[in-house]
């Protein structure tokens, strides 16, 4: 571990000043972005100035019918206040699209702004860099560069803006407030580069024009339903599922055979889920149970007799010109022609609460609170019927 100077701002110009007197000091508020660099070596800062206690989070509304947002506002305080939800949908949507619930609880506005690429070159302190090193050379330019740019780069590096919030800023003509060293507060708008130097104080977001406020939107998410016909041995407590059957409405199908194995890929991968995968606390020890893949069975396709996977047409003009759909960011692993994850969750509680068809054996018909159906949970829940 690189040692390194930790200080508490007492107020903005300190921060600065703090900021000014040291090359390799660096602002410290949420730390999502910062603290994962400093893990990896990317960033190796000899002072953590602290500013998460600064009286920078209001949000308050201008003369003018604009926004003032302060720099250590929260991600998700920004998202959900009724005036950017009412006036710039927008900025919400695309603050929610952003990381998940946890990180966006921590991560401020002004760190948002300030976060660095997540090219797979610059996070490797081992391969050269020029956003990272000058000079070294960008090896994404002939390497693997997904997600990276393919439009408004240059031959010296192709890393792109990892975030989605300042997209929606720059089309809102957003204008940001920067204190700096000599007490002077300059702006950068749209196109001017925003230096770490100086202290971001607050973002400015003019009056939207009336064609932003309308008060619907829409999500291009996937949905589906799904169906299961399951045994239940009333003597030894073995389940069995005997029939999966899902109907998905996924956008335009470009490749029918792709997508039906991606989906029914899922399903099994979620009867895994709803059957075999628990969390459960040893009481002994204060630790999870299931620590390794020793004890866990993963179902395959063989394990369901009879699985299908059906979807709707759909021709939605608001898709663009291909009419797809993806599913949250499971489009980042999955590829987004067709995304598999609406497919995966939806077994667990479809099989755990299937109710009792007409054959030997059937489902008891008590609903059950946790996955994880093992034969002993079974057997308890015959057990309490008969009682």
């Amino acid at each position: 571990m690189r040692p390194f100077e930790f200080r508490r701002a007492l107020d903005a110009a300190d921060a600065v000043a703090g900021l000014a007197g040291s090359p390799r000091a660096r602002f410290l508020a949420g730390g999502t972005n910062l603290v994962d660099l400093m893990k990896l070596g990317v960033e190796t800062p000899e002072v953590l100035i602290d500013i998460s206690r600064l009286p920078l989070d209001g949000v308050e509304e201008t003369d003018a019918g604009g926004l003032r947002i302060g720099a250590a506002v929260r991600n998700t305080d920004l998202a959900v206040h009724p005036l950017v939800r009412d006036r710039w949908p927008a900025l919400s949507q695309a603050i929610l699209a952003g990381a998940s619930g946890q990180l966006r609880n921590a991560a401020t506005v002004g760190g948002n702004l300030l976060q660095r690429t997540n090219c797979v070159y610059f996070q490797d302190t081992s391969k050269p860099c020029n956003k990272r090193a000058p000079g070294t050379g960008c090896p994404a330019v002939e390497g693997a560069h997904r997600d990276l740019a393919i439009l408004g780069a240059s031959e010296l590096c192709v890393a792109t803006y990892p975030g989605d919030m300042a997209v929606a800023l720059a089309a809102f003509d957003a204008v940001v407030h920067l204190l700096g060293p000599d007490g002077r507060t300059r702006t950068r708008r749209r196109g001017g580069r925003l230096r770490a130097s100086p202290g971001a104080d607050r973002r400015h977001l003019p009056d939207p024009p009336p064609s932003t406020t309308t008060p619907w939107s829409r999500t291009p998410h996937s949905f589906c339903a799904q169906f299961a016909e399951v045994q239940v041995d009333t003597d030894t407590g073995e389940t069995r599922v005997r029939r999966l059957v899902g109907v998905f409405a996924a956008g335009r199908i470009l490749n029918p055979r792709t997508a039906r194995s991606q989906l029914v890929g899922a399903m099994v991968m979620g009867l895994s889920m709803a059957l075999r995968e628990g969390s459960h606390i040893d009481p002994a020890f204060g630790d999870f149970a299931e620590q390794d893949l020793a004890g866990y069975h993963v179902a395959a396709s063989a394990d369901i007799p009879d699985i299908e996977a059906h979807w709707i047409e759909e021709d939605d003009p608001h898709l663009g010109s291909l009419g797809v759909k993806a599913s949250a960011r499971s489009a980042s692993s999955v590829p987004p022609l067709q995304s598999a994850t609406p497919s995966s969750t939806p077994p667990a509680p479809a099989s755990v609460n299937s109710p009792p068809p007409r054959r030997r054996a059937g489902r008891h018909g008590c609903d059950a609170a946790q996955q994880g159906v093992t034969p002993a949970h079974e057997l308890l829940a015959l057990l309490s019927l008969q009682e």
